[in-house]
């Protein structure tokens, strides 16, 4: 296995746990937890996605000594996505546009997108 598709491997296991993460914060919801529990899942969540996903890139770049492009643009494509799909859901459930099914969507794309680069 090269090194490009090892650091793919990894940064598809980080998004996936963090999609698994994001569902967490739902079972929050629907056990309703207090707001300031909610909000600290939420921020570890998605620190654990951007500072997760970044540490594992510069480990891997430092430990071989070498920049692959593939690897970093993977990540970022895959947090540009979820912040768009994130605001997207939140806009459409804040203005009751759909029902509560679409609040999985965005921890739904983590895991999808992870396996994908697994």
């Amino acid at each position: 296995m090269t090194e490009a598709a090892r650091l793919r491997r990894g940064v598809g296991v980080v998004y996936v746990l963090a999609g698994l993460l994001q569902w967490g914060v739902l079972a929050g919801i629907w056990l309703r937890l207090p707001a300031p529990v909610l909000s600290r899942l939420f921020f570890g969540q998605f620190l654990f996605l951007i500072l997760g996903g970044l540490a594992y890139l510069a480990s891997g770049f430092a430990r071989t000594g070498t920049f692959l492009y593939e690897p970093l643009s993977d990540y970022l494509i895959g947090v540009a996505v979820y912040v768009v799909l994130l605001s997207l859901v939140a806009v459409i459930l804040g203005k009751g546009l759909a029902g509560p099914w679409l609040a999985p969507t965005p921890g739904l794309f983590l895991i999808y997108y992870g396996f994908k680069l697994r």
